[in-house]
Order: C-alpha cells, then structure tokens, then sequence
C-alpha cells in the first residue's frame, strides 16, 4: 500500500559539520558547532516539506563529530544508531521510511 506523503516519515539525523556551524558572537567571530535548533531555524523550509520529518543529534562523548575526526568507531556507532532507527524492537516495521545523515563537507 502507497502510503500518502504526510504519511512518511524521515529522520534526519544531524552529527555536527560545516551545515550546523554558527559565529561564535552575532554575524562576527569564528564558525563554532551550532545545535540542533540553530540547524533548524537556518533550513526551516525543512520543516515545511509534506513529510512526518523527526530530527535528533547524534553526538560522541557529547560532543558532535567533525568530519575530519570521524573513525571506524564513529562510524560502527552511527551505523548501530540507524539500525535501531529503522526498525521497530521487533524488527517487523520500519520506524522511518528514510534516514538523512547530516555529515561534514569532509566526510
């Protein structure tokens, strides 16, 4: 059965990188890891898509991942977060019919 758009549903998945950066002070300043609301209020037409769109960090020790610090850890703990995303406990439906993993320009 087709489902309707409003009816899929996307994760988007957000580990930190060049998309989420901030100044540090107002417009001046040097680029810092924003959070997750700063990534939203930034792409909000995101939010406006006809889709059941859920957004969650995904950070290590707290603290988001830069690209250019990624490693087979990260990336075995990544790939454990979205199997678990996919699939419900009993492994029988799908949580998300889609997953967007937001990355670094480095990755």
């Amino acid at each position: 059965m087709k489902k309707e758009l409003k009816e899929r549903k996307i994760l988007i998945l957000y580990t930190g990188g060049t998309i989420g950066m901030v100044h540090d002070r107002d417009d001046e300043g040097p680029l810092i890891p924003g959070s997750l609301e700063d990534l939203r209020e930034n792409i909000p037409e995101v939010d406006g898509l006809p889709y059941d769109i859920s957004w969650e960090e995904f950070k290590v020790d707290d603290k988001f991942i830069d690209s250019t610090d990624a490693n087979f850890a990260f990336y075995n703990e990544l790939s454990t977060r979205l199997a678990e995303r996919h699939e419900d406990k009993d492994g029988l439906d799908e949580k998300y019919d889609a997953i967007v993993v937001l990355f670094g320009t480095d990755t």
